[in-house]
């Protein structure tokens, strides 16, 4: 074992080197981009979701940031993901036994009584999905991977690289980024397309967490080396 993994061990903040840029040339055919819960609950300025938001910089940023990965995703013809949440089909929250005594999103969803309106989990454009790219279902966790069709879809199309970015950076994307790594797949959050309710919640998943469980990179290295990237 080198320095730097006795560094990332030790819980040490890794470089720049190591977080700060893509390490090789994105391969289309072996990635995806992932866009989690790009929905009317977050970006809706009247939804009560939305006014969590404490950094409105940091999410007007990040929302900026994921209509420019898309678009050239897009154009590029890169596999594209879009993982909601939605109970539109499960209004009493049965998968969550109603949220009667339930700790964590399993009582906070039910008691709040989101997520079951059909225009409010819509995908807000740009990110309404498009014909060819792939709409996760049958999630049941804050990692999107949890009960879902997504870790079948990516494995049948031999996808083993991941991008993150989406709602909200501390919970569903983090959430995700663990069991990625878990299940073996290459993951690569992209900071500021993947905001937090707070600036203190974001600084402390990029500096302590990340490194533990994937990489790291920011819109404009992602786009940098997406850009030089053959079709």
């Amino acid at each position: 074992m080198n320095k730097r993994d006795h560094l990332k061990l030790a819980g040490g903040k890794a470089d720049a080197s190591e977080t700060g840029a893509v390490e090789t040339t994105v391969d289309r055919s072996r990635s995806a981009i992932i866009f989690i819960e790009f929905q009317n609950e977050w970006l809706d300025p009247a939804s009560p979701l939305n006014r969590l938001m404490e950094d409105r910089t940091q999410i007007d940023t990040a929302v900026e940031n994921a209509a420019a990965i898309v678009a050239a995703a897009r154009q590029r013809k890169f596999p594209i993901v879009h993982a909601g949440l939605s109970f539109v089909n499960d209004p009493t929250y049965l998968l969550f036994g109603g949220g009667r005594g339930k700790a964590g999103l399993r009582g906070a969803i039910p008691r709040a009584r989101r997520w079951r309106d059909p225009q409010r989990v819509a995908f807000h454009e740009p990110f309404v999905p498009r014909a060819g790219e792939f709409v996760v279902t049958g999630r049941s966790g804050a990692s999107v991977l949890t009960n879902s069709n997504l870790d079948a879809y990516l494995r049948n199309n031999r996808i083993d690289r991941i991008f993150l970015l989406g709602f909200v950076l501390h919970v569903c994307v983090e959430s995700t980024l663990r069991h990625a790594h878990d299940l073996g797949y290459d993951a690569t959050v992209i900071s500021d397309a993947a905001p937090a309710f707070t600036a203190e919640q974001r600084d402390h998943v990029l500096t302590h967490v990340i490194h533990h469980f994937g990489k790291c990179v920011t819109t404009e290295q992602f786009l940098q080396e997406f850009g030089a990237t053959q079709c």
